[in-house]
């Protein structure tokens, strides 16, 4: 089962190489009204500045239901020693744009 860390959380957390990882944004705290996240740009860099996308983000949603402020995704950590940068931009209904970015350090960690 893969692990799940929220977007303010997990800038803390390190995630294993191969470790697959659910990550959320919930704007409701953006939101008035009801406002609901319409569509969603997604983009994952290495710290090289590279767009790994492809091959780190396995999938992505916007929750569904009575209140859609949730944007979930499922990745995967590929490289040792990697920083990866995840840029979130969600367009509102109301068409305000909402900005997001995520720092995921990847560390293979072994017994003490």
């Amino acid at each position: 089962m893969a692990r799940r860390l929220s977007a303010t959380a997990a800038e803390t957390d390190i995630v294993q190489t191969g470790e697959r990882v659910s990550v959320s944004w919930d704007f409701a705290a953006e939101l008035v009204g009801s406002e609901v996240i319409t569509s969603k740009t997604l983009t994952c860099f290495n710290s090289a500045g590279a767009d790994v996308s492809s091959t780190v983000i396995l999938s992505s949603l916007i929750t569904t239901g009575t209140v859609s402020s949730l944007i979930l995704i499922q990745m995967s950590a590929c490289v040792d020693n990697e920083m990866y940068n995840f840029k979130m931009i969600a367009t509102i209904s109301s068409a305000k744009i909402l900005q997001a970015d995520l720092f995921v350090p990847v560390r293979n960690v072994g017994p003490a």
